[in-house]
């Protein structure tokens, strides 16, 4: 609530991109993105198909009740991060992780959500931490809901793939060790993806061939090849300042997994988690190499604070080694909340709409 007050989330260069689609929904029904008009016809169609279509269903619902202002906006994105915090909260405690340490850990999720602007990944996260809480039981129902938001997930951001994956497979190995049944598991699975499915033909304004053409398009826009993966991970690690900005954040994650894989760790139930995150970054890096180095870094921090928070003993020191790293490789974000300049006044955009009616106006971003 404070954070909204203050007018978080900042506005962030990629804002165009995640919000003008779900006014215009809301407003007219159509899923276009008016704001990016001009981009769009570069990929031969006004429909905005270059993003899966689930997030900006939920813009339009909570414009739709609580109107397109800043206010309404911002709000919706900070209730997002704030669920997704408490959800992630419960996770590590259901996981037995101490308290301290569960609200230690929400800090680098916090951060890394205010960083991301009016971005889909507060509310795609909420999803995926969500069906984690589905999938940790053995219930039939459960797997049915927990395949719904996994598929969810991807279809609000795509990039959670490489969070989804690892996790399910992660998830299917510990319940049918347990004594779960393979066929029933399998079978809420491919029911929970079928709803989701349905829902996704549903929302979507043409076929799955043109959806499919101009995503994929896009897609090849912003990811590279298999061949320049590696490359791009190395580059995004040690590009200018970045060894330097997120060096002890990366030093604080490698000393929590050799503490986990110790003989007779108190960590040692966490070694299932760390081989997750390894998928996630193999997975993320094929995937999106950028966006893979800095989420494995954020959910490096998080897995490493519960991991210390296993033994009483480095608990306290842990945590506070942790939260220093996040707010040392936010140095630059934190800095600029204190200088923000102040808000553009909008009188003069209203007179230009006012005077070319009708017209459309492009704006620098």
């Amino acid at each position: 609530l404070g954070l909204w007050c203050l007018g978080h989330p900042l506005p962030h260069v990629d804002d165009l991109f995640f919000t003008g689609t779900g006014i215009e929904l809301a407003r007219t029904g159509r899923l276009e993105n008016p704001w990016l008009g001009a981009w769009m016809d570069t990929f031969g169609t006004r429909l905005y198909l270059v993003h899966p279509p689930f997030f900006p269903y939920f813009v339009a619902a909570w414009v739709s009740v609580f109107g397109s202002t800043t206010a309404a906006l911002t709000g919706f994105h900070c209730l997002a991060s704030c669920s997704t915090s408490l959800a992630l909260y419960r996770g590590l405690r259901r996981h037995g992780v101490a308290a301290s340490s569960a609200v230690a850990a929400v800090v680098p999720l916090v951060l890394l959500l205010l960083s991301m602007g009016m971005r889909p990944d507060s509310v795609a996260l909420l999803l995926v931490i969500l069906a984690q809480h589905c999938l940790a039981g053995r219930a039939t129902w459960r797997w049915i809901l927990g395949s719904t938001l996994s598929a969810a997930a991807v279809l609000t951001q795509s990039f959670t793939v490489a969070l989804i994956v690892p996790l399910f497979l992660w998830q299917a190995i510990r319940v049918t060790r347990a004594g779960a049944n393979v066929r029933v598991i399998a079978g809420a699975t491919i029911l929970g993806l079928g709803i989701t499915f349905a829902l996704f033909c549903w929302a979507l304004p043409t076929t799955i061939a043109e959806f499919l053409r101009v995503y994929l398009l896009h897609a090849r826009l912003v990811t590279t090849s298999f061949q320049e993966s590696a490359a791009m991970v190395w580059a995004a690690l040690s590009f200018g300042r970045e060894p330097l900005r997120l060096g002890p954040g990366w030093v604080f994650i490698g000393a929590a997994l050799v503490f986990a894989l110790r003989r007779h760790s108190p960590a040692a139930g966490l070694r299932g988690a760390w081989g997750v995150l390894g998928g996630v970054a193999v997975l993320g890096s094929v995937l999106y190499a950028t966006y893979a180095v800095r989420y494995v870094h954020y959910a490096g921090l998080i897995l490493a604070i519960a991991t210390f928070g296993a033994s009483a003993r480095v608990r306290p020191v842990g945590a506070v080694l942790a939260i220093l790293a996040v707010a040392w490789s936010n140095a630059g974000m934190i800095a600029g909340w204190l200088r923000m300049p102040a808000p553009a006044d909008p009188r003069p955009w209203r007179e230009a709409v006012a005077g070319h009616a009708g017209r459309p106006l492009r704006v620098d971003a």
